[in-house]
């Protein structure tokens, strides 16, 4: 989350790593931007205000993020399947087939889970992480 306040109505700009991932105008007064999707992992962000008058500020907002997050409401899934071939003719070729689930929850929770499935093999895996704001994130199994 962004928190500035704007002296007149504003240019919001947020960069990062040198690209722009906002842009927004907003009101006079505090403004909080909570609908940023950063490019990657981590990487600071750079927020410009410009006002009216032309005058701007400019500060660093430091930025991290663990990819088992996922926002409130919001659905990450894959599903694989294939068959495994090694080069060698006379090798099995067994099939397989991989999924993962992340759902974000309310208060910056995320429950997940996943598998991996094979002619001799089976793998589950459930788990759960939570945003800890400017401590950070934890997650286990």
């Amino acid at each position: 989350m962004i928190h500035g306040i704007a002296r007149g109505t504003a240019q919001v700009t947020i960069k990062q790593n040198g690209y722009d991932i906002y842009n927004s105008t907003v009101p006079p007064g505090p403004f909080t931007i909570n609908d940023i999707y950063a490019a990657g992992n981590s990487g600071d962000l750079q927020v410009t205000i410009k006002e009216a008058d032309g005058s701007t500020q400019i500060f660093t907002v430091p930025y991290s993020s663990v990819p088992l997050l996922q926002r409130e409401g919001h659905t990450r899934y894959s599903i694989t399947a294939g068959e495994y071939r090694s080069g060698n003719a006379q090798q099995e070729k067994p099939r397989f087939f991989q999924s993962t689930l992340l759902h974000g929850l309310p208060a910056g929770w995320t429950i997940y889970g996943g598998t991996q499935l094979a002619d001799r093999y089976r793998a589950f895996n459930f788990g759960i992480g939570k945003k800890h704001g400017a401590l950070g994130a934890l997650s286990g199994i």
